[in-house]
This record gives C-alpha cells, structure tokens and sequence, in this order.
C-alpha cells in the first residue's frame, strides 16, 4: 500500500509540470492569434486549461501559482472569453475576466489587465445591459492601456481597437452618432493595420449603423456593403446574415417598405436556422416596427409578442423593456387601454433595473400619449414639459417632445402656447436648414500635431523598420501619449470610410472601364482602384486640414494625369515577357528621372497614371508629352502619338470635398477616351483637361460622375481645355438629363 501511494504521489508530481511545459509555448502563441469565436474544442481546452490550474479562484489559488503560471492561465482564460459563444448568461464571464484582472495585476502585465476590463465591460453592456458600468470599465482599460509602457504593439493594437468597438456601440446606444462614428473609424484604422477581417466587419457595421442613425442613407449602405463583402469572404454566415439585416433597415428609410420587410423576413429565418435566439429577437423587433410604421397593426403585434418570448427566454431586460414598449403603443392605438399600460409600466420598471435613464425620458412620450388618450391631457402637457427641462435643447428627443406638446395644446385650445412652440421650431428649422451633418469634435490643437500624427501613421504603413522607429519613439516619450494618438487619428481622417467603402461604385467604375461603349480602356479594371487609392489620400490631406480648423494657406492640391502610351500595349507580345518587364521597368525609371515629387502606377497594358505638383494644365500637358516622346523603345523609330487627360484634385477650391476620389476616375477616364477618339481620328498628340469654374453647384458631383460631367460641360459649369479644337472633341455619350441629380436622401 505504501508503494502503490509512493508511485500515485510521484505521478502526480510528474504530470502538473508536464502540463505546464507543453502547454506554455500553446497559450503564448494562441493569445497572440485567437480574437474572435472558433471551435469549440479550443473554446474547451481553454477553459479546461484554467479549470485544471484554479479548482476554485480563491486569493489562495492565485497566491500559490508560480509567475509564469499566472501567465499561461490568463492567457488561457483570455481566449477561452475571446471564443466562447456570448450568450446570455455572463457568470462565467463576469467570472473569467476578474480573473484575468488579478492575474494581470500580480504579474504587472497592463495589456492582459486592460483587456480583462474590456471583458467585464462587454459583460456589463450586452450582458447585464449596465450602460454606466460598461463605460467606466471601458475607461478603466484605456486607462490601464495608458499608464505604462507596453513593448508588443500589435496586440495592443487589436485590444485597443477591441476597446474603441465597445465605446462605438455605447455611444450609438446613448444616440450620440458623431462620436460613434468616430470611434468605428478609430477601430477600423486599427483592424486594418493589424489585418483582421472579423474586427474590420464589425467596425464598418457599427459605422453604418451610425450612419443610419444620421439619415446619410449613402454612406450607411455602402457601409453595410462593404462588411457583405467582408463577411462573404469569410463565410462567416452569421455576420452575412446581419448584413442583409441592416441593409433593410437603410430599405426601410428610403420608403422601400416592401423590399425592407422581404430583406428582413428572410433574415429572421436565417436566425432561426442558426439558433441564434438574441438576434432572432432583435430581427423580428425590427421586422414588427416596419409594420407598426406601416399601420399594419395586427401584423406588428403578432411579431413583437413573438419577439417579446424570446427576449424573456434569453433574459435579456433591455429587449424586454424594448419590445414592451412597443407592444404598449400598439395597444394604446387598438384603444386598450390597460393591456398598453400594463406593457408601459413592465417596460418602466425594466428600464429603471438597468438605469437606462435615456430610454426613461423617451419612455415619457408614451406616457403622456397615455395620459392624454385616457383624458388626462393636462398631466401629459405637465410630464412633456417636466421631461424638456431634463433634456438638450434641440435633440431629436427635445424636438418629438414639442412636437407632441403643439399637437396637445391645439386639442386643449391653449393657441399662444401651441404658436410660441411652433415658432421655436421653424427657427429651428431655419437654423439648421444650411448646416452640415458632417460636423466633428475637433481633438487635434494645430495643424502641426496633425502632420506630424500623419507623418507617424504612414511611416507605420509603409515599411517595419519606419514602424520600429516610430514605436521607438513612442516607448521614450510616453505610453500615454498612443491613446493620444489614436484619439487624434480617428479625428484627422474624418470621413475616410466614407471614401473608401466605394466598393459597389468602384466595381461600376471598372466595368464601364474595360466593357462599355465608351471607355474602350484595357487596363481600366487595375487602374482605377489604384487611382482611387492615391486620390483619397490627397482628399484626406485637404480635409485635415479643414478638420483641424487651421488658418492660413490650405494644402496644396495636384494635378492628376492618365496618359495612354501605345507602345505599352503590345510590349510584351513584341519583346517577349522578361524583356518587355525590363523596358517597362527602365519606362518607369525614366518617368522618375524626369518628374520631381512624382506618383506614378506602374504602367499596366498601355495607360499610366500619373500624380504631379499642381500647374497649369496647359504647361503641364505639354511637359507630359515632350517628355514622354523622349523615351524609345528597341527597334521603334517612329514614335506614336499620345493622349493625355488631366484635372486638378481638388477640382472645386471652396469645396474639397465636393469631388471624392471615385469621380474623380470618373471625369478623368471621360477625358481619357475623348482625347484617345481624337488621336485615333488624327494621329496626333492629344490632350484634353477639365476645370471647375468658382459657380459650379456641388450637387453636380455627387452622383453620376459622367452623366454630371456631360451636363456641366454643356451647361458651362466645367471647363474643358485642349490643344484640340473644341468643336472636334466627340464626347462618348450625351446625358439624356438636363437637370442637375442631386444626392439621394
């Protein structure tokens, strides 16, 4: 017997460090490459991990591990949270992240500290729905992310931009979409530098969400399309899913009410397909206010009762308290009265358990329509007017209040009153009739902050060793000054998702290249994407400098050129592949010896573009083609004729942003194609160029890029310069519309 124990202690002995030995150089590696849900079997060793470690997470336990234990099982614990489904129940989450906050804390790592906050914050918002506590955990991580130095910046990176995600859909939550947005920008600037398509998906819903709530319809579906894109990609038919669900919704403000409800019917089956009850709830909550919105009152309460199960089912207050709301108007409409004030207080008592003080003031509309229809309407007019002390003056909730309290007191005969309220709101109206949704908090103090940051942000793109100094650098001055940093990023690039979620008018653009009758471009599908690409990058730097609110000389702009080169169409046909890579190569070469501060795209098929300083168009035209006459392939004496298009970028000097990148692809490939037709006709050099003139509306910009151009040309808004005469100048297609197309709403 005393054998037997001897062996059974020896063992025991022996199996706890071969554990930790295999498992060490496991969970370093997986926390640096796991983010987001996987299998279930890591989810399970994860966890197993832990459990094996800690029996119980008493002091005592964590007191007892060795310091490189304490790493492995935060480690451990941190992508048992990451994978793990997030369901409804968050014990076990609340439970694993303090721990990670304690081992982190005796181990003196910041980076797993700052994350286990991030943990417990998520828990709080989508868990317990405890908006307040969420957000002070959140800044307890961005704090803890800022109070040392943290050597491994890429996972920094991705918990901050973890960090930004949550703060995005806390202040969408509380209606603040301005700052939303600027932390979805924040996020993606982070995701995309570190490569992660889950994290970047998420962002750009979070931005179109955003976007929706500001009504920039656009910006919102392309938004929603772009993380299509992404999701399809990764065939990740959740995110896919949620995809079509917020494409409906945008259906569903642009009075496509059909569409809208199709989109959404089809999702909920996919939900319900999925087992993913939380999101089936949410989606049949949706699918029941396009009814509601519609009238179709039986529809809209069979759905949310539906909707209402299911919420209770996954316990979730905040969608109970949500859908109860709802139920309550709907009944409240129907005349019953008791159901919807039995509904209305289930939701008032919900909304107070989860100090969700912002619902409580929407919730007073409600009740005064309540109070009123139960003829009490001098109690409502006395709660609307107790409710619009509590809240901002011309917030969308301040402006729903005054609306019902004119229509209250025109029932009650009180004219005076009911006329001051309606001349508030036309000065409202006339207030912000001219102003502009795109408006910032300026976080950069002066421009000089701003290039710099700039400077830092595409040194980090370009190249590792840039990337090193700059980190570097970081490290000396301060850790706090990332967080700085990145706050201010998100704050210079403004609206860059705006511009480069194009994707859907971008694929329009290369097809009309390569495929319509008027473009007749060969290499137009591998151009213009780049072209946009560089022609973003200049827009950024004019809106920075707008968004810094510097004085002074704005940035100069510059002259885009597309040139299309003959003898670069059959190069590699004539030369064969490897000699004709050379000529391509010395071509290129040649460009660079002979242009100062040159962008130039390595010349595909037989067109180039090509970014100079800003000049004259007639100068610089001429320059262009001089010079390119002065390279000459082997065996080519006699030299081909030229065609050459060229604009200023930015094409309208009060408005930088009135011409973005994609259009302007648009306008040069329009001039691109009518200088070709003329060379082709003549068989001489060709240049065409397009300038704004100061009283072109900015409307004529916004859509339909060529059908527009045509149209401004005509009616004298655009100018069209050239070494041609202007009568010879054979556009490839006449607009059919006379009037100016404005931007959809």
């Amino acid at each position: 017997m005393t054998n037997f124990a001897r062996m059974l202690w020896v063992s025991l002995l022996l199996i706890k460090p071969a554990v930790a030995v295999t498992d060490a150089p496991q969970w370093a590696a997986l926390y640096q490459q796991q983010w987001h849900q996987s299998e279930q079997s890591l989810t399970d060793r994860s966890k197993s991990f832990v459990d094996s470690q800690l029996p119980s997470f008493d002091p005592q336990s964590l007191i007892d591990l060795s310091a490189s234990e304490r790493r492995q099982v935060a480690q451990a614990a941190a992508i048992y949270l990451r994978t793990a489904p997030f369901r409804a129940n968050g014990h076990t989450f609340n439970q694993y992240a303090q721990l990670i906050i304690d081992l982190a804390i005796m181990i003196k790592d910041p980076l797993l500290e700052a994350e286990g906050y991030y943990h417990l914050a998520r828990d709080s918002v989508e868990h317990r729905q405890l908006i307040q506590h969420g957000e002070r955990q959140l800044n307890q991580a961005l704090q803890t992310l800022s109070s040392q130095a943290i050597a491994d910046e890429t996972t920094h990176s991705i918990v901050l931009a973890h960090l930004y995600l949550l703060r995005g859909q806390i202040q969408l939550q509380r209606n603040q979409n301005i700052e939303a947005i600027e932390s979805a920008e924040t996020a993606l600037v982070l995701a995309e530098a570190q490569q992660l398509p889950w994290l970047t998906t998420n962002a750009m819903f979070l931005l179109g969400e955003s976007q929706l709530q500001l009504q920039q319809l656009d910006l919102a579906i392309e938004a929603f399309y772009q993380a299509l894109n992404y999701s399809e990609q990764q065939q990740d038919l959740l995110q896919t899913t949620k995809a079509y669900v917020n494409i409906g919704l945008v259906y569903q403000q642009q009075g496509r009410q059909k569409d809208a409800i199709n989109q959404l019917h089809q999702a909920a089956e996919q939900y319900q397909q999925l087992a993913e009850d939380l999101l089936l709830a949410k989606t049949l909550n949706q699918l029941a206010n396009l009814h509601h919105q519609a009238d179709q009152l039986n529809q809209a309460i069979a759905i949310y009762l539906n909707s209402l199960a299911l919420y209770k089912q996954q316990n979730h207050a905040k969608g109970v308290a949500v859908v109860s709301q709802s139920i309550a108007d709907v009944y409240r409409q129907f005349g019953e009265l008791n159901k919807a004030r039995r509904y209305f207080q289930d939701a008032q008592r919900l909304f107070r358990q989860i100090h969700d003080n912002e619902s409580l003031l929407q919730l007073s509309l409600l009740d005064a329509e309540l109070l009123d229809a139960e003829g009490h309407t001098d109690q409502a007019l006395t709660l609307l007017e107790q409710t619009k002390q509590e809240v901002a003056d011309n917030s969308d909730l301040a402006i729903e209040i005054r609306k019902v309290m004119i229509r209250l007191l025109l029932k009650q005969g009180q004219f005076e009153q009911a006329s001051r309220l309606m001349q508030q709101e036309l000065d409202y109206l006339e207030h912000h009739v001219n102003s502009s949704i795109h408006m910032r908090v300026n976080q950069v103090q002066s421009s000089h902050q701003i290039q710099l940051l700039q400077k830092q942000l595409d040194d980090y793109k370009n190249s590792a060793e840039n990337k090193a100094i700059l980190a570097e650098r970081y490290l000396n001055y301060a850790s706090g000054l990332f967080v700085i940093a990145v706050l201010a990023i998100g704050s210079i690039l403004g609206q860059w998702r705006k511009l480069r979620t194009q994707q859907h008018r971008i694929k329009d653009l290369t097809y009309d290249a390569s495929h319509t009758q008027y473009t007749g471009l060969g290499n137009g599908r591998m151009l213009v994407p780049h072209l946009v690409k560089e022609t973003l990058k200049l827009q950024r730097q004019q809106e920075n400098w707008y968004a810094s609110g510097a004085t002074g000389q704005r940035p100069t702009g510059k002259l885009l050129t597309l040139i299309h080169v003959p003898f670069l169409t059959h190069l590699h046909q004539r030369y064969g592949f490897e000699s004709g890579r050379k000529i391509e190569m010395k071509y290129g070469q040649f460009l660079r010896s002979r242009f100062a501060d040159l962008t130039l795209f390595q010349p595909r098929d037989d067109v180039i573009a090509v970014i100079l300083p800003s000049a004259s168009i007639e100068a610089s035209a001429q320059r262009v083609i001089d010079t390119l006459h002065g390279f000459a392939p082997p065996g080519m004496t006699k030299r081909k004729p030229l065609s050459v298009a060229l604009m200023h970028y930015p094409f309208t000097q009060k408005n930088s942003k009135a011409v973005n990148a994609s259009a302007a692809s648009e306008m040069l490939l329009l001039a691109l194609n009518a200088a070709m037709e003329i060379t082709e006709r003549h068989n001489s050099d060709v240049w065409v160029g397009l300038e704004a003139l100061e009283t072109a509306p900015v409307s004529l910009f916004h859509s339909r890029p060529r059908d527009n151009t045509l149209l401004g040309i005509d009616k004298g808004f655009i100018r069209v310069l050239s070494n041609a005469d202007k009568s010879d100048i054979n556009w490839p297609f006449k607009s059919e519309n006379q009037n100016f197309v404005q931007r959809a709403e």
